[in-house]
């Protein structure tokens, strides 16, 4: 592993020269002139890799497994972007090293040290190529190769020769199948005597919509018979280990790692060879299992436990029980997402979720909008150290270090929507030409964008069996940290809080909670309450159960913007320069900007915005870009946003805010945001959860006209007129009239902290016994409650909270409120929940209305 590790540190530091390079403008850590385009739906950018002094780099579209007009990028120390003559473009997404023949692999590419560039042709090798690996019993003069729907291929270093191991699903002649549950394929290592292979999505209707079907699939095979080993049944992305690009030094005995999720939480495996935890070998031991080995309950547990996360799926796709020697050396633990927007059951909004080594002390892993620090020694028995850094927005499919950058290939602008279309965006054009951009930041930037979250489950309503340990979950890392527990058993139910204190397998008992039969508790995990995982025990069988955690580190952030807004209109009497964004296409590559006053602007890449004369420009986005006067209401309670189904939601409204701008656009591939009530959002898909799962980012409390992605910048207009000067961000034309802010989406973490009021009611006449409107009530800091009415007897309002996003009631407290008096309730500082709703015990008019700051 030193020695790889070497290697990585000589490939970075060839290129530690961008001080040196000519004179490129950049934005929030984007060059624009370094933006990839093609001509399909999407243009990701599947891998980027330091090889020969040069920064390599794939860009991919949606669905092309003979090819497209994508490219293979080498980006030069002064960062000049070269396209190779070579590209055959296609779905591209892996990236290998191979020690011995000191060749890169990337897409359909091999690159040696003189940046000598072969091909491998799709009809020699079909698919959309998503890993690599090394050989199992050849590695010194083969490779293997994944495509995205199980296509397996062994590759000679030498001649490119292509041998073909199992079928690509997609075509249909007969020939050997991997047959594996799921598809969607994501991950491709190699060690311990076996290839592992991820999937993480879904076939069917139903994965369209429901995010909680079974999907996806972790497996493995041994590289001779006919068959595949599932390991999991559950969606999975990256599959790697210490060895990170070369493949593990030592294969038989270096871990491999896997990250995917469900829609309970992130699941995090290892692959153990030592085999042995607290002195139990651990292919003998079911994940969370007691150190003092597993005893027969433990055993019968997993087997009987109904929807098993772990069940095996047999050639015909159905559950089977595992046993333990089914599990292997397979170790689970559960982390919490920061985000919802990649969920879906189809697996479509992750990209390539990837870990990475930096050249830092830990690994760097994405995965569900948030960056965290994994140990590079992670494994059973090892399993401390692991935590959050901060919450991103940015859709990121690679990274790698670039000398002392990190360098972060990103999904920024697609041109088509795929199943994120909404109402509330109107009839509003896609961009013209899909494009991309790469992400140039500072290793300690990683710590500062947005405050880290996290919400999962490790029982989310479904059948609980008495006594069986749940799987362990993330217990290290957050500041503030919270339990939400209920069932619908008719009796109380005790459950027993369990920790695993130094992450070495040894668990002992924290605490015991009790639930009254059919309730709610929920307890604060106090900061002197330490561990690196927690487990739940329960006392009773319970038909539908639930079992949710709420962390957060504090949020330091101030009311105040950064000083890089300056200049966004304060919605005051300046004169503001608004007007209509739009990414151009027909091979343009330029920003539109349709000035309210009539004008038309185009800016290309040297960030020059220029008056254009172009006849029917402005007209074309009048009538296709317009801002729909209808995308939200609002009324004297808050903002009222109603989804596609008609279903009606509530949101927070900033002291002062203007309104009048655009609410609703796709900033970064298949998720929205949302700007409404002088907040800032990221609204997930439909297929994702929807609104029921949004969050706060900031609130800003300005008038944002309109924004827009361009080349992988946030574009935004609504800038004053006589402000901002000696702002970076902000660009004027070249005749002064109009202007445009431009950054990153990720800038906005520091457009102001989450904050804002209002409530279900405002003297609002309800009925007796009837719900309100659900009330966004996650990823704010302090909360409080006013409740009153104008009845002549008390009143009792009930407030019930909706612990998961999943629309499950639960009970939070009754509140008797005398006529004439309001009752105020301050949330605890630790207490999360997705949402809130009340009701009366009455016929009245009331008032239910809330202060986050």
């Amino acid at each position: 592993m030193a020695r790889c590790r070497l290697a990585l540190l000589a490939a970075w530091s060839a290129v530690a020269v961008f001080a040196a390079a000519p004179t490129h403008f950049q934005v929030s850590g984007i060059y624009p002139h370094l933006a990839t385009f093609n001509s399909q739906g999407e243009c990701g950018t599947g891998a980027v890799v330091p090889w020969a002094d040069r920064l390599w780099v794939v860009s991919y579209s949606p669905h092309q497994p003979k090819g497209s007009d994508d490219k293979l990028y080498e980006i030069t120390p002064d960062l000049r972007q070269i396209i190779r003559p070579e590209s055959i473009g296609g779905t591209p997404a892996n990236r290998f090293i191979h020690r011995e023949s000191q060749q890169l692999f990337i897409g359909p590419y091999a690159i040696d040290p003189q940046r000598n560039v072969r091909v491998i042709p799709y009809t020699k090798m079909f698919g959309r190529p998503t890993g690599n690996a090394r050989h199992l019993i050849d590695p010194a003069g083969k490779i293997y190769y994944a495509s995205m729907e199980e296509g397996f291929y062994e590759v000679d270093v030498h001649t490119l020769a292509v041998t073909e191991l199992f079928r690509d699903e997609q075509l249909k002649e007969p020939f050997r199948r991997a047959d594996l549950p799921g598809y969607h394929g994501k991950g491709l290592y190699s060690g311990q005597g076996v290839l592992v292979y991820a999937n993480n999505g879904e076939h069917g209707k139903d994965a369209l919509s429901k995010p909680d079907i079974p999907s996806g699939a972790l497996a493995e095979w041994d590289g001779r018979s006919d068959s595949w080993t599932v390991v999991r049944r559950n969606q999975f992305c990256e599959v790697t280990g210490p060895g990170d690009l070369y493949g593990n030094r030592n294969p038989a005995t270096d871990p491999i790692w896997t990250i995917g999720w469900d829609h309970r939480s992130l699941i995090l495996m290892v692959r153990d060879a030592a085999g042995n935890v607290g002195g139990v070998p651990s292919r003998l031991r079911p994940a969370g299992s007691d150190a003092a080995g597993a005893d027969g309950r433990a055993e019968t547990a997993v087997k009987a436990a109904p929807r098993d996360p772990n069940a095996r799926i047999n050639p015909r796709g159905e559950d089977t029980p595992p046993t333990l020697a089914d599990r292997g050396n397979w170790h689970a633990y559960r982390l919490p997402k920061a985000s919802h927007a990649y969920d879906g059951a189809h697996g479509w909004n992750t990209e390539w979720p990837r870990i990475r080594d930096i050249g830092e002390n830990d690994l760097l892993m994405t995965m569900h909008g948030a960056f965290w620090r994994l140990p590079r020694d992670f494994a059973p028995g090892k399993s401390s150290g692991l935590g959050p850094r901060s919450n991103y927005l940015k859709v990121v499919a690679d990274f790698t270090r670039w000398g002392d950058r990190l360098v972060l290939g990103c999904d920024d602008t697609a041109m088509s929507e795929f199943l994120n279309k909404r109402r509330a965006k109107g009839k509003l054009a896609a961009p013209g030409q899909s494009q991309s951009n790469l992400w140039f930041i500072e290793p300690a930037q990683l710590d500062q964008f947005g405050p880290a979250i996290g919400r999962g489950a490790v029982w989310l309503e479904e059948p609980v069996r008495h006594d069986v340990p749940s799987e362990p979950y993330l217990f290290s890392g957050f500041e503030q940290r919270m339990l939400h527990l209920a069932h619908e058993g008719g009796a109380p139910a005790t459950f027993t809080l369990e920790v695993d204190r130094e992450g070495d397998g040894r668990w002992t008992k924290l605490r015991d909670v009790v639930v009254p039969g059919g309730g709610y508790a929920w307890t604060v995990l106090a900061a002197q309450e330490k561990g690196a995982w927690i487990r739940l025990r329960c006392s009773r069988d319970c038909s539908r159960a639930s079992a949710v955690f709420a962390y957060r580190n504090r949020d330091r952030r101030t009311e105040r913007a950064d000083a890089r807004f300056d200049g966004i209109s304060g919605g005051g009497a300046t004169a503001a320069s608004a007007g209509l964004l739009h990414a151009r296409g027909k091979g343009r590559k330029t920003l539109g900007f349709a000035a309210t006053s009539g004008e038309f602007y185009e800016m290309g890449d040297d960030l020059k915005l220029r008056r254009s004369e172009e006849a029917g420009a402005a007209e074309w986005m009048q009538q296709n870009v317009a801002i729909p006067a209808d995308a939200v209401t609002s009324d004297a309670a808050s903002i009222l946003y109603t989804d596609e189904a008609g279903r009606r939601y509530r949101l927070p409204r900033a002291a002062g805010s203007v309104g009048g701008g655009r609410a609703l656009r796709e900033v970064c591939t298949e998720r929205d945001l949302l700007n409404c009530g002088g907040t800032f959002f990221e609204l997930p898909a439909e297929n994702a959860g929807g609104i029921p799962k949004v969050r706060p980012i900031a609130t800003h409390g300005r008038r944002v006209h309109d924004y827009a992605s361009w080349r992988g910048m946030l574009v935004m207009s609504g800038v004053d007129s006589n402000a901002a000067a000696g702002n970076a961000h902000v660009v004027r034309s070249e005749d002064g009239r109009a202007a445009v802010w431009l950054g990153v989406v990720d800038d906005l973490w520091a457009f102001g902290k989450p904050r804002g009021e209002g409530g279900p009611w405002k003297d609002t006449a309800v009925r007796r016994g009837v719900a309100s409107d659900p009330y966004l009530m996650t990823g704010y800091d302090r909360k409080s409650l006013r409740l009153s009415h104008g009845a002549a007897t008390t009143v009792r309002i009930q407030l019930e909270v909706d612990i998961a996003g999943t629309g499950h009631w639960l009970p939070y407290a009754t509140f008797e409120v005398r006529p004439g008096k309001t009752v105020e309730h301050a949330f605890p500082a630790d207490y999360q929940a997705y949402w809130l709703r009340v009701s009366a015990d009455a016929d009245t008019t009331a008032t239910a209305w809330l202060v986050y700051d």
